[in-house]
């Protein structure tokens, strides 16, 4: 009987192997009764005992005695022994119990009577097959272990037991921590189950399978256990040490200059292509987790045993290439049962999730827990329907072979992009964690991989190829997750990486979904001018691999992209000439000539050609019309809808669309509920109607911590509103929230216009004077909301002026002020500028009537 240790040697840090250490075995450790010694190891003795209150076997871990008196050991270990019995796997050997007996530690584990992978691997000569099989199960152990933030540090053969059952277990978590590091040693052990890091520039685990990272002295992270598996996979598979090294430097320098070292073993070549990319030296080219790794280990088995069920028996009874997992019994066959996504989204992953978002501490964070893990749900129920729907059909005949491979593959490209969300959404903060929602909402449809017409649509690789576009496929997913995510400079690395892959193997469709998302990311980035280029070569590389789909939507964001830059409606025209047909060819096409239709009546709409834009608008809706469950980046054409329309009641119907379908799908503080609710509330008629939305939304603007900008402009338009209403102490006090938050050397504009706004309302017209002059001054040849800002400056100026006397003047700026905002009103903000165009024109007429003289205080 075992729980793992090594019997022979005892690897300590640094690779030292030292005789294992056997000392006379105590009769009873607590309630515990001995029944004799198993093994010595790096953290002490491991004894086989006896739980008379449960009657079940155990093993007792006992610390080592050198390392009892060690500062921070006792603590240290009952916080590793607290962490590891969270951790409830089938792979994992189970921690029962910790508790202290004369300043030893001892931990209460399962005992598990079985072999080592070491000795499994040993016994005698083992199929690839075999291999995958048994480390695939150790892998989900260290998944499972992942997902609760526990880093192994030492994986290897000796590490991992078969028990006599059949089933893998990882086990000795000796040299384990937790990746997080917020938990100080003052802290109460009983408060925390967190570990902290071991400190840097010490060398831990075996430096054989060890990172370059570990073997440099660095911090070891869930990424290092990656490539720890895949060195013991490797030499399981290869028979050979992926890289050699006689010293510590030697082998960093191995496996920083040369790829992994192959045997003539008939392993697969996706298989080494899977491994080799978990022994990439940095890390974040490996693969994205752990659970990803997995699933294109597992993944490239089920591709066989899907593709020839009607010669099942045949192949169980010559022991050829099955075409089903055989499981114990020879004759059982894997059900239709879309399994394979238990192991993405498994409950391990969800609770990883789910502390990962609430560890952010943000007032509405459990609204962003229960829409990414909803979300999540839904995305892996589709998923195994999806895979349950096309493996029963191709079972009764209903799809071909080649219609089958269709499906297969397009489902493990959904598995994957799942796999990078589960990997992205592990690692919420406060900065991504609005981005959480976008990741799971972002997903595509995994039913979509049913739909016959679009299948035949799509390009297939040679089957030659099939494993690396697989892998660079995987690579553009992630980029994808980690643009919803917020992570734009870790999504561009992804991405140029993966087209430089694709590039170099000529595989032009590949090329093409690459440079999309490049295009995607720059967008996000607002890097308009390195975004038309990047979409120009997509829409090119797309036309000419038969991707009609792809190309629109390139077409549409370079359309967007170039218009940021310089509008042209001229060539925008052109244009959409050339993709306007080919939108229109597309079967069951749900967004790309929605995309296109809307962009160009962007173009419309930044030329002051408001009818036109309004038609593209509308017409983009109506290619959407019928759709269940329209893409939530399509609300933008409603939002356009919304803020064009001259008809009051079209605007506010659009409006509460948007807002309605957001806070469906993204939730009530989400910033693109937010951004809706802000439009919703300027482009409305009623004035006391806009103050009830913007009261809340500039709340919320200030708890969610959005960003200063959003609530310094709700800020200003909950002051216009309240004054329109006549509530001037709540303008006031809207005007200095945004002089508290402006500052004269950031924003300057906005600040000088509340601030002379309330010097105005105090009775101090020199400092409203000087503030607004420089408004004006900074404004001059600017935006159109800048020139909205001069606007508004001549506007109170000429207040000031016709409070001071000075008719003259007054009336020459409240003309500009009028004639100014009736021409934005129109179309931007409107009632915000059908507010401030009446103002002026009161005030103008008021002064025609009146020649009011100045006075010291205003209400």
């Amino acid at each position: 009987m075992s729980d793992g240790w090594d019997r022979s040697t005892v690897d300590m840090p640094g690779g030292v192997a030292l005789p294992a250490v056997r000392n006379p075995s105590p009769e009873r450790l607590g309630r515990y009764e001995i029944t004799g010694p198993i093994a010595g190891g790096g953290m002490g003795f491991v004894y086989a005992a006896y739980d008379p209150e449960l009657d079940r076997k155990v093993a007792l871990k006992v610390v080592h005695p050198r390392r009892s008196h060690n500062p921070g050991s006792h603590s240290r270990l009952i916080k590793e022994a607290r962490a590891l019995a969270r951790l409830d796997h089938p792979n994992v050997v189970k921690v029962h119990d910790v508790f202290s007996q004369d300043e030893q530690i001892v931990v209460v584990m399962e005992l598990v009577a079985g072999e080592t992978l070491a000795d499994w691997e040993a016994a005698k000569p083992r199929t690839w097959r075999e291999v995958v099989e048994v480390y695939a199960q150790a892998g989900d152990g260290l998944a499972a272990a992942h997902a609760l933030e526990i880093v192994h540090r030492d994986f290897k053969p000796q590490n991992a037991i078969i028990g006599t059952d059949g089933r893998v277990r990882v086990l000795d978590f000796g040299l384990a921590r937790m990746t997080a590091d917020d938990v100080g040693e003052a802290e109460d052990p009983a408060a925390s189950g967190a570990i902290t890091q071991t400190v840097p520039g010490a060398v831990m685990g075996t430096p054989a399978y060890s990172a370059p990272e570990q073997l440099e002295g660095g911090v070891a992270t869930l990424a290092s256990d990656q490539f720890s598996f895949c060195v013991a996979l490797h030499r399981a598979l290869e028979g050979k040490a992926p890289f050699a090294g006689e010293s510590i430097s030697a082998l960093v320098l191995a496996i920083r200059a040369a790829p992994p070292a192959t045997s003539d073993r008939p392993v697969p070549v996706w298989l080494r292509a899977l491994v080799s990319r978990g022994l990439e030296p940095n890390p974040t080219r490996r693969h994205p987790s752990m659970a990803a790794l997995l699933v294109g280990l597992k993944k490239q088995r089920g591709w066989k045993r899907w593709r020839w069920p009607a010669v099942v028996t045949f192949l169980v009874a010559t022991a050829g290439v099955t075409s089903f997992s055989i499981r114990g019994n020879a004759s059982s066959i894997v059900p239709c049962d879309g399994g394979e996504i238990a192991t993405v989204w498994a409950p391990a992953s969800r609770l990883a999730v789910g502390l990962a978002i609430e560890k952010v501490g943000i007032a509405y964070a459990q609204e962003v827990t229960d829409k990414v893990l909803g979300g999540m749900d839904s995305h892996a129920r589709a998923w195994g329907e999806a895979h349950r729907g096309a493996c029963i059909a191709h079972r009764g005949g209903a799809t071909s072979d080649a219609m089958f491979d269709r499906e297969t593959s397009c489902l493990a490209q959904k598995l994957g992009e799942i796999t990078s969300a589960v990997s992205v959404l592990e690692g919420t903060t406060d900065k991504t964690l609005s981005g959480a929602v976008d990741v799971a909402v972002g997903l595509h449809d995994s039913g979509a991989c049913l739909d016959v017409a679009r299948l035949l649509n799509d390009s297939v690789p040679p089957v030659e190829l099939r494993a690396r576009v697989a892998t660079i496929r995987d690579r553009v997913s992630t980029a994808a997750v980690l643009r919803r995510a917020g992570r734009v400079a870790e999504a561009e690395r992804e991405v140029t990486v993966a087209i430089a892959e694709a590039t170099s193997m000529r595989y032009e469709p590949l090329t093409a979904e690459a440079r999309l998302e490049y295009g995607r990311i720059l967008i996000t980035e607002d890097d308009p001018a390195r975004a038309a280029p990047v979409l120009k070569e997509a829409v090119e590389t797309a036309l000419a691999s038969g991707l009609s789909s792809l190309a629109v939507e390139a077409s549409a964001r370079r359309i967007y992209a170039e218009n940021l830059l310089s509008p042209n409606l001229e060539r925008s025209a052109r244009e959409y000439e050339v993709f306007d047909a080919l939108s229109r060819s597309i079967p069951h096409d749900h967004f790309a000539r929605a995309l296109l239709l809307n962009n160009v009546g962007g173009v419309y709409a930044d030329v002051q050609q408001n009818d036109e834009a309004l038609k593209y608008y509308i017409a983009a809706r109506e290619t959407i019309k019928n759709d269940v469950d329209p893409d939530i980046e399509l609300t933008c054409i409603d939002l356009n809808i919304g803020t064009m329309s001259s008809d009051a009641s079209i605007r506010a119907r659009a409006l509460n669309d948007v807002v309605d379908r957001r806070r469906t799908m993204l939730g009530e503080h989400h910033p693109s509920t937010l951004q809706a609710k802000f439009f919703l509330a300027s482009y409305s008629d009623d004035p006391g109607v806009a103050l009830s939305i913007v009261v809340p939304l500039c709340s919320d603007y200030l708890q969610t911590r959005t960003g200063s900008e959003q609530y310094v402009q709700c800020e200003r338009r909950l002051a216009l509103y309240a004054t329109a209403v006549g509530d001037s102490a709540r303008a006031q006090q809207a005007l200095s929230a945004i002089v508290d938050t402006t500052t004269v050397g950031g924003d300057s504009t906005l600040h000088d216009l509340a601030h002379a706004e309330l010097a105005y309302l105090r009775g101090d017209d020199a400092t409203a004077k000087r503030d607004l002059s420089n408004v004006i001054t900074e404004t001059a040849g600017k935006d159109w909301w800048l020139r909205a800002e001069s606007l508004e400056a001549q506007l109170l100026l000429g207040k000031v002026a016709a409070a001071d006397g000075d008719s003259a003047s007054a009336a020459t700026r409240l003309r500009v002020a009028v004639d100014g905002f009736e021409k934005l009103s129109a179309t931007r903000y409107e009632l915000e500028f059908r507010l401030r165009a009446a103002d002026a024109r009161d005030t103008s007429l008021s002064l025609s009537k009146h020649n009011r003289p100045g006075h010291s205080g205003r209400n």
